[in-house]
C-alpha cells in the first residue's frame, strides 16, 4: 500500500509558530481563488502536509441546516490503497452509521458544536480507541488506526469536514503534534459556500 509522505513534517511544538502563520496566510488566500471543491481540498491538504503528517484526508460538503453528508471525496484513500471500489460503500456505510445510527465519539454534529471543532480520536477515547464502533469497523481493519477530526464552522453554521488518517507506522496525532489548528478558521472560511461564487 503507498502511501505518500509529506514533503517536511513538524513535530516540534517548541519550533517558532512561523510556519502556521504562513499557512494561515496560505489558506486564506486560496480562499480567494474560487477554486472548485476539490482542487481546493487538495490545495489546502498539500499545505497543511508542510506542518502535519497526513497519510490519507477525506473531505465532506455537510448540509449547514442539518448537518447531513453532502459529498464526500475519498480519493486519497482509493488512491494509496486504503480502500477499493469494492469496499468504498462499506466503509461509507460505517461512517454513515456511527454518525447518524449508533453511538460513536467524534461525529461531525457533535464537534460543530464545539469552541474549538477538531478531536483526535485516541484523546476521546482515552487512548482505548476500540471504544468506537468506527474505529472496529473501519479505520483498524484498513490500516488507519489513528484520525484527526475537524468541522468547517462560519457564523456557527457547519459547512463541511475533513478527517486526516495515519497509519499505525506513521504514529498517532497528538495535541502538541497539531498545532496547525490556528488555521481551522481560515479553511472554514475558505470552504464555506457565502465565500465563493
Amino acid at each position: 500500500m503507498r502511501v505518500d509522505r509529506p514533503r517536511a513534517v513538524v513535530n516540534d511544538p517548541a519550533m517558532p509558530h512561523d510556519p502556521v502563520r504562513h499557512l494561515v496566510a496560505e489558506v486564506e488566500r486560496l480562499g480567494t481563488r474560487a477554486l472548485p471543491y476539490a482542487e481546493l481540498h487538495r490545495e489546502i491538504t498539500d499545505r497543511l502536509r508542510q506542518v502535519l503528517r497526513i497519510d490519507a484526508a477525506c473531505w465532506h460538503g455537510l448540509d449547514p441546516d442539518n448537518r447531513l453528508p453532502t459529498t464526500a471525496n475519498p480519493v486519497e484513500l482509493l488512491a494509496n490503497g486504503f480502500l477499493t471500489p469494492q469496499t468504498e460503500m462499506a466503509a461509507a456505510r460505517s461512517v454513515l452509521a456511527s454518525e447518524y445510527q449508533r453511538p460513536d465519539v467524534n461525529t461531525f454534529a457533535a464537534l460543530a458544536g464545539r469552541r474549538l471543532p477538531s478531536a483526535i480520536l485516541s484523546e476521546t477515547t482515552r487512548g482505548r480507541p476500540e471504544r468506537s464502533a468506527r474505529y472496529n469497523d473501519f479505520l483498524a481493519p484498513v490500516g488507519l488506526p489513528h484520525e484527526m477530526r475537524t468541522v468547517m464552522v462560519t457564523r456557527e453554521r457547519a459547512w463541511g469536514c475533513v478527517v486526516f488518517h495515519r497509519t499505525a507506522a506513521s504514529g498517532d496525532f497528538t495535541t502538541e503534534s497539531s498545532w496547525p489548528r490556528p488555521a481551522w478558521p481560515n479553511c472554514s472560511a475558505a470552504t464555506s459556500p457565502p465565500t465563493r461564487p
